[in-house]
């Protein structure tokens, strides 16, 4: 059985240690865990990975969908979110506006 105190948080049950650099992260889940291996680009031999219940813990569907549109919207290249497009402005008429310096 593995240590409970080794998992402070409830809702994370899988533990990764980066052993060169005396790093801890915990995730909710085997999915998240990948994400964060692949976007840090570690290798099997540099971490340990423990699991709470000595078993990698089921991935719910809502978090995998979730997680699959984050990933897709990354991958995109977008700069996300929608932008507003300034050259169609409805205002009536042209407004124009003339600086004076600062004395």
């Amino acid at each position: 059985m593995i240590d409970t105190s080794l998992f402070p948080y409830q809702n994370h049950p899988v533990r990764l240690e980066v052993l060169q650099e005396n790093r801890i992260a915990w995730f909710q889940d085997d999915i998240y865990l990948q994400k964060y291996i692949t976007s840090t680009k570690l290798k099997s031999k540099d971490i340990k990975v423990l699991y709470r219940d000595e078993k990698p813990p089921k991935v719910s569907k809502a978090n995998k969908k979730k997680l699959q549109q984050t990933v897709e919207k990354d991958d995109s290249g977008s700069g996300g979110g929608h932008r507003r497009n300034t050259k169609n402005l409805d205002i009536p008429g042209s407004i124009k506006c003339t600086l004076k310096p600062k004395k």
